[in-house]
């Protein structure tokens, strides 16, 4: 009782005074006073203990080892993810340099705390690495795990880097998802290198992740500021053929690209596929509002017709 209520050095104080007058003590008695002193963080007692406990010819359990190993992964993980919250991730990695020699072994969460550090701190370098290492200790970061740091690397312009990283989580079994895939796209338009965006865009296919709406929207985005219209079309086609609704981003970075390039007609077209797919009476507006301020009065005049002939019949 006294243990279960964390009052350790009473516990410890009982279990002297049942010795002395001459009860055994056992390892049931032992590892709940161990477990105590874990609790409270004192591990240095629980490991005398455990040694006091093997000298006397007590062998310690399963119970009793659990309770250090649990003790020990307690303390170092408040330890680390106080280090690495207080900028100091290069110490708290050392710490998990050593931590074997203390008795505690590192974990997926013991990883993913320095990990974070570090891609706050800005060293993203070492980010990658602490990754690569927890991969090879047979530790999986999360996809969103992943999509931080490649984030992190695509807005320092390291779009490269954020590729190389996706690409070794994948091969080496990670769940990488399609938002992963999305984000370094996003990171090599950003990078104005649409051909690395696309290349990885024919990645996803080959990797069979599906793009999503806003994997297209990117790249269609991208694809229209370099005046590649066509493509974009091409893209978007094959958006609404694999059964994607397109966004108000998706139309609105349409609209802008193709009355930049004058091409109203070709938009047109592309809309009269579009807009049956879904009730867009707001994109309707936003495609009449951009024509008529781009000059072009008599096609927003006709689509105001076929909305108002669409809405009757509706």
């Amino acid at each position: 009782m006294l243990s279960k209520y964390l009052h350790a050095d009473e516990a410890l104080g009982f279990l002297r005074e049942a010795e002395e007058r001459g009860f055994f003590i056992d390892k049931v008695g032992y590892s709940a006073v161990i477990n105590c002193f874990c609790q409270k963080g004192r591990m240095d007692r629980a490991k005398e203990l455990v040694n006091e406990m093997i000298s006397k010819g007590c062998t310690p359990d399963v119970v009793t080892y659990t309770a250090v190993v649990n003790g020990f992964c307690q303390a170092g993980r408040a330890l680390l993810n106080g280090l690495c919250k207080s900028g100091n991730s290069t110490e708290a990695r050392e710490m998990m340099n050593t931590s074997e020699e203390e008795w505690w072994t590192p974990n997926t969460v013991t990883y993913s705390v320095v990990m974070h550090g570090f891609r706050r701190e800005g060293k993203l370098s070492e980010a990658c690495d602490m990754v690569r290492e927890m991969i090879r200790k047979g530790f999986f970061p999360t996809p969103v795990e992943i999509n931080l740091l490649i984030q992190s690397l695509c807005r320092e312009g390291r779009a490269i880097e954020a590729k190389k990283l996706m690409e070794e989580c994948l091969n080496k079994g990670c769940a990488v998802n399609v938002v992963n895939f999305t984000t370094v796209i996003h990171g090599f338009c950003q990078k104005d290198d649409l051909e690395a965006a696309l290349s990885v865009l024919d990645d996803m296919y080959l990797s069979n992740k599906h793009p999503d709406a806003v994997t297209y929207t990117t790249v269609i985005d991208a694809l229209g500021r370099k005046g590649r219209i066509d493509e974009a079309t091409e893209l978007t086609k094959k958006m609404l053929h694999s059964g994607l609704l397109p966004t108000h981003v998706t139309y609105r970075s349409l609209i802008h690209h193709f009355c930049h390039q004058g091409r109203v007609d070709d938009l047109l077209k592309l809309l009269e596929k579009m807009l049956p797919r879904q009730d867009c009476r707001t994109v309707n507006n936003q495609i009449i509002e951009k024509l008529c301020s781009s000059g072009h009065v008599d096609q927003a005049y006709k689509l105001l017709g076929k909305s108002s002939e669409n809405s009757i019949k509706n």
